[in-house]
């Protein structure tokens, strides 16, 4: 069983699921999570220069929101870091046009950094560590900016098909 069936499997386990459910696509609900990821996005820039260990949790949670986003407007819950990629990941593997670079950014390794921002987010939140270089900070605010415009104008076509295809099922 792969890992986006799994995930699946987890979903059908009551209502506070561990995995990922499927469910009615919600427009509204990708586009509450984009402002989430603008305000975590502007809150991380914000707090570079006083907490920037927080900084680097806010980028990383500010490109998860994306995935979320574009899970709801999918049509999928999910309740899982993991499940949330591999949903991401199964539907570009069918012909979602979203780059796998950013799933990379997010999940395994960047080209630009050691770590990805997973990595990077568990290390500064769960570990002492308070110093972040400016450096990575750019690195990290330049991609979580990159992911968002991406992530919203995957959206804005979704959401254009989506109404497209209601237009012509009425007829």
């Amino acid at each position: 069983m792969n890992t986006f069936d799994w995930c699946l499997k987890q979903g059908e386990k009551g209502e506070k699921h561990r995995g990922l459910r499927k469910i009615e696509p919600d427009p509204a609900a990708a586009k509450e999570h984009i402002i989430k990821a603008r305000h975590n996005f502007e809150t991380a820039i914000k707090n570079k220069k006083d907490a920037p260990d927080w900084s680097v949790s806010m980028f990383f949670y500010s490109s998860y929101h994306c995935l979320l986003a574009l899970l709801r407007q999918l049509g999928y819950e999910s309740r899982n870091q993991e499940c949330t990629f591999a949903c991401i990941e199964y539907h570009i593997a069918g012909g979602l046009e979203f780059e796998k670079s950013l799933i990379a950014w997010i999940r395994k390794t960047s080209q630009q950094i050691e770590k990805d921002a997973k990595e990077l987010r568990e290390e500064f939140q769960y570990g002492t560590k308070t110093n972040v270089s400016g450096g990575l900070l750019d690195i990290m605010e330049m991609q979580t900016k990159d992911f968002i415009y991406k992530t919203e104008v995957l959206l804005n076509k979704l959401q254009r098909e989506s109404k497209t295809r209601k237009h012509f099922d009425k007829r």
